[in-house]
């Protein structure tokens, strides 16, 4: 891998906020071992790219420099669509439905009609499916306990 590429590399594992472990870890290697392919001394397998494009990175700027425009910007997003990834086909439908009812706002007024709107939707999904699986989807595991848990030492 050459130079520039793993510069890139360095830049993507930055924009999502991951330590040298932390990225590694998506594909069971150590720090050492992603830190060679960051400064090209290693060219990792067409499976780590594969791995690593799961949890937002941007592969196709990696190797080609290329932005997608359709990639996760933030460690949020990430876990989010990683979340909407690991559910039934029937559940991302659902997902996507709700989503498309809040196209980007117009105004702050609008704005703030979006978020009216998506809390009832929120709120009638509670209803039909329980917090803890509204939370779970909306969330993923570990967020959703730990506020299921906060709330519970708030009763």
């Amino acid at each position: 891998m050459s130079t520039v590429q793993g510069k890139r590399l360095t830049e993507e594992r930055e924009r999502l906020r991951l330590s040298l472990q932390s990225l590694g870890d998506m594909y069971a290697i150590d720090a050492d071992t992603q830190q060679q392919f960051e400064t090209g001394k290693r060219v990792p397998s067409p499976d780590y790219w594969h791995a690593i494009s799961q949890f937002g990175v941007d592969v196709a700027y990696v190797l080609a420099g290329v932005r997608t425009a359709n990639v996760a910007t933030t460690p949020r997003e990430v876990a989010l669509l990683y979340n909407y990834r690991m559910q039934s086909a029937d559940t991302q439908s659902a997902l996507s439905l709700l989503a498309a009812q809040f196209p980007g706002p117009v105004d702050e007024a609008q704005r703030q009609k979006d978020i009216d709107a998506f809390n009832e939707k929120i709120q009638l999904m509670v209803r039909m499916y329980g917090r803890a699986r509204v939370l779970y989807l909306l969330f993923g595991a570990s967020e959703s306990l730990t506020k299921l848990q906060a709330e519970q030492r708030h009763v």
